[in-house]
């Protein structure tokens, strides 16, 4: 016989940490968004050093401070994804354009619309994933 289960936040951890804590709306995702790519214009800002390579990945991908950056024909596209019990998110920041892009999904197969939609609007073929 079905039980039926309480639903309850108890999967989520109650205290931040360094992956996996961020919980966020579209509208405060947006104002990081804009503060990024403030950052990014002001060649003087400490925060522009998140755009810097860290990590070589291969000839298109490479890791940053904490963010992923992607070369597009010579541009580069700088992006950060979430992958949750529940929801998978993606921002992807395209400075030479000015624009910018975020998704977010209620789903844990939600990637591949992120990258869709994100693709879709800022004109690109990216990847927004780091190999494992």
């Amino acid at each position: 016989m079905h039980q039926p289960i309480a639903v309850t936040n108890d999967f989520y951890t109650k205290t931040a940490n360094c992956a996996y804590s961020l919980k966020s709306t579209a509208k405060d995702m947006a104002l990081f968004c804009d503060e990024l790519m403030k950052c990014y214009n002001n060649s003087n800002s400490k925060v522009r050093e998140l755009f810097s390579e860290s990590m070589r990945i291969n000839d298109s991908l490479s890791w940053g401070n904490g963010i992923g950056i992607e070369t597009h024909n010579g541009t580069r596209v700088y992006w950060h994804s979430g992958f949750n019990f529940g929801f998978q998110s993606l921002f992807a920041l395209y400075p030479d354009t000015q624009k910018y892009a975020i998704v977010l999904t209620n789903n844990e197969q939600g990637f591949s619309l992120c990258t869709h939609k994100i693709n879709e609007y800022l004109s690109l073929t990216g990847v927004y994933e780091i190999p494992r």
